[in-house]
């Protein structure tokens, strides 16, 4: 009873400050909204990136377990398919070496006999003997018959030569030009002995007695000319064309071509074996890229708009340097 008798007393406070509590309550109601809201969009937010990333976590596993199965498989298959491609290779090259073993056996027994060859070459330098030591007399005869003419032509030149000046003869009285006492020639006195004079029957005189020389029969050429037989080998010599003028303008092409045919003749297999040389596999894309969660495309963000309806302003954007004035007059005729 003193409790209540207390309270009642005390009435008035309690109620004010019963006032003053809901009052307060009441100024901060709407703070305290605000930061339960803020509260709970951060927890939500984080809940949702975890799981989120939980998620893309476990897609990525996934994928890296069933990509490495998928690359395992593809392997195996590529080195299934070397090794064939090996054992084949091998195969090619143990059947050429048999070809050429069993090609060169029988162009040896059958094609080309050996011994028949042999026989073949050694009649053939017996037969070149025979040649070579018929041209070799041969030519000693003819060098022999080309001496002989050669002094015989000589002999003749000398005989000429001393019935023309056979008037230099020594006489008993005078002696002669080639009887010099400091420097006889005893050779050339010889043949003037010998030789008679010509006669003069090739002379022909005038009413006075003296001689006139009769114009040659082919009047020489006189200046610095070549003789018709010089002109007539330098009109008719082979032609002599330089390394570039012969070769022709397309033998390079010609060689490439002749190169190609060549190989292609000794070639045995004309077309590799190569089934599986090439191999596609469609590319998978991430999870990540595939959500909405994902880059902006390029170009789309950071770069400067290119439309020009959306340009704010109608004047084209105007350059601080002029233009060239001389580029205003290209292609120009004045």
């Amino acid at each position: 009873m003193a409790g209540f008798v207390s309270l009642w007393c005390r009435r008035d406070e309690l109620l004010k400050d019963v006032y003053d509590a809901f009052r307060d309550a009441e100024q901060c109601r709407y703070l305290e909204f605000l930061a339960a809201v803020k509260i709970q969009s951060c927890y939500r937010g984080w809940t949702t990136r975890r799981r989120i990333a939980n998620l893309h976590y476990h897609a990525t596993v996934i994928q890296k377990w069933y990509r490495g199965h998928v690359g395992r498989r593809y392997y195996r298959n590529l080195v299934k398919i070397r090794l064939h491609e090996m054992r084949m290779n091998f195969y090619h090259d143990m059947a050429t070496q048999i070809q050429k073993i069993w090609r060169g056996y029988y162009c040896r027994k059958y094609v080309h006999n050996y011994s028949a060859y042999k026989n073949y070459l050694k009649g053939i330098e017996t037969t070149n003997k025979i040649v070579t030591d018929r041209l070799s007399f041969y030519q000693l005869q003819l060098n022999h018959k080309l001496a002989m003419e050669r002094r015989r032509r000589e002999e003749e030149i000398l005989h000429e030569e001393a019935r023309r000046t056979h008037y230099l003869l020594s006489t008993v009285v005078l002696p002669g030009v080639y009887n010099s006492p400091k420097k006889p020639q005893v050779e050339r006195e010889e043949r003037l002995r010998k030789s008679r004079p010509r006669s003069r029957d090739h002379l022909v005189f005038k009413e006075g007695g003296e001689p006139i020389h009769l114009p040659p029969l082919v009047p020489k050429v006189q200046g610095p000319f070549r003789s018709p037989d010089e002109v007539q080998r330098q009109q008719h010599k082979p032609l002599q064309p330089t390394l570039r003028v012969s070769t022709d303008f397309y033998c390079v092409e010609k060689a490439r071509v002749a190169i190609q045919n060549a190989e292609w003749v000794a070639r045995i297999q004309d077309k590799e074996f190569t089934p599986f040389s090439h191999i596609q596999q469609r590319y998978e894309p991430l999870l990540h890229t595939k959500s909405s969660y994902q880059r902006p495309a390029y170009g789309t963000l950071h770069f400067r708009e290119t439309s020009s309806s959306n340009i704010k302003g109608r004047k084209r954007f105007a350059t601080l340097v002029p233009s060239i004035p001389l580029f205003d007059q290209f292609n120009k005729t004045y």
